[in-house]
């Protein structure tokens, strides 16, 4: 039995956790290891006691987790998952077997850290990190899929050794702290390979795979790329699910796989997990074709092309950078081609909104700009502006419960209702949508 140090004198109400988490949210991001690494001395280094895959990029890492750990689970095997950012409540954020903990034990993990995130000004992100460890390690999972929060190599996450480091496609995103172009990007989302430990690379792109090939030739680890291991067949994208086959470079053929999420990156995404129970098998955890298949029609990852409304076609996508956009804007037009296209967007202040103004515009027909309930949202009166300088079809809208319905109100059977943006505008609508309306995702 592991064992895990425990101050039972020291316990926080759920508020209280919420409120000291909300509190962290001061300290911004930090890049470095110095406090997550003093965190977890502090409950006897549990993340060293874990076998993990750890999973970087751009976009699709979330997703990529997702489907990993719903194949893993159907294998058979106890699985947590720590994902960021959460769409409704922090708790998502760490996982036991898909459901999240609850608050009450995220509340007993951060109280028994409490005084030393206080004394080191640890983060909103190094908090919850610790705490997912610590959890992870209490409840002995057989495989924990850790997302990347920022970056790679200096992000609170890259305390670990895992059985398998994934990295995603690589684009354009976070350049203040990242860097201003994709080598510099590729080069921090590298950081967390290991020595020894391979890594399988989703991007084909000659300049980031030189840079990963580089710094596994350094760090005496194996590179492993998808493109050269599998390739994807007959992909056909619907409102609810995507079908596809693969054919591994070695013979190997899975036909007629059907993934639960719909969009042709997700198919993408998922022949990259694929992949990666491939070679976690030579690690003892192995998996049957059964779960592979299972797994994928079973996964649930909300906020990605989700519909939560039908006939009537309301749907969510956290789309927050270009590259994102632009899949989002062009898988839409390719599963619903008959339908008027309204999109409901708000954005954070560091991302490249004239680039995403303009690929929303020229997809839209009708464009609503909302201000996301944080300090560092763009307004929606400069947002609007910016969409002005693109199309005439753009409006100012309130994410209150009065503005959602009366714009709810004029939907016709022939529309497609898009929420999209930060995770807290498709976050914000998923609870109003719950609240206010029968249907059921």
């Amino acid at each position: 039995m592991h064992t895990i140090c425990v101050r039972k004198h020291t316990t926080m109400s759920v508020n209280d956790t919420l409120a000291f988490l909300a509190s962290r949210q001061r300290f911004g991001w930090k890049l470095g290891l110095d406090n997550i690494q003093g965190l977890l001395r502090i409950v006897g280094d549990p993340q060293i006691r874990l076998k993990c895959v750890h999973v970087a990029g751009t976009n699709g890492k979330g997703s990529t987790c997702a489907i990993l750990e719903s194949i893993m689970r159907q294998a058979g095997y106890k699985t947590g998952l720590y994902t960021s950012p959460h769409l409704i409540c922090v708790s998502e954020r760490i996982r036991i077997d898909s459901e999240p903990i609850s608050l009450v034990d995220l509340s007993r993990h951060i109280a028994n850290l409490r005084p030393e995130i206080e004394a080191s000004g640890s983060t909103y992100f190094e908090t919850l990190t610790a705490a997912a460890f610590a959890c992870f390690a209490e409840e002995e999972v057989d495989v924990a899929i850790v997302e990347v929060g920022l970056g790679g190599r200096y992000d609170a996450t890259n305390v670990i050794k895992p059985l398998l480091s994934v990295i995603t496609d690589i684009d354009l995103d976070h350049q203040e702290q990242l860097g201003n172009d994709r080598k510099a990007i590729a080069g921090e989302k590298a950081g967390i390979i290991k020595a020894g430990v391979p890594c399988l690379l989703q991007s084909a792109e000659p300049e980031v795979v030189q840079v990963m090939q580089d710094v596994v030739s350094n760090r005496g680890s194996l590179l492993l790329r998808l493109d050269e291991i599998c390739s994807v067949e007959c992909p056909q994208p619907r409102a609810h699910a995507s079908e596809f086959t693969l054919r591994f470079a070695e013979g190997d053929i899975l036909t007629g796989l059907l993934l639960s999420l719909p969009g042709t990156i997700q198919i993408k995404n998922a022949a990259l997990a694929i992949c990666a129970t491939r070679l976690l098998a030579e690690d003892g955890l192995n998996v049957p074709q059964r779960a592979i298949y299972e797994g994928l029609k079973r996964v649930k990852w909300p906020g990605r092309m989700e519909l939560i409304q039908h006939p009537t076609a309301i749907l969510v996508d956290v789309a927050h950078n270009p590259p994102a956009m632009r899949h989002l804007m062009n898988s839409l037009h390719e599963i619903y081609p008959q339908h008027r296209l309204r999109v409901v967007v708000g954005l954070l202040d560091d991302k490249k909104h004239a680039e995403i103004a303009k690929i929303i515009s020229e997809a839209a027909d009708d464009i609503y700009v909302v201000t996301p309930a944080s300090d560092r949202a763009l307004d929606r009166e400069r947002l609007f502006e910016i969409f002005r300088k693109f199309t005439d079809h753009v409006s100012c809208l309130s994410m209150e419960e009065f503005d959602l319905k009366r714009l709810l109100s004029t939907l016709r059977n022939d529309d497609l209702f898009c929420v999209t943006g930060s995770h807290l505008v498709v976050g914000a609508f998923l609870k109003f949508h719950r609240e206010n309306f029968s249907e059921k995702p």
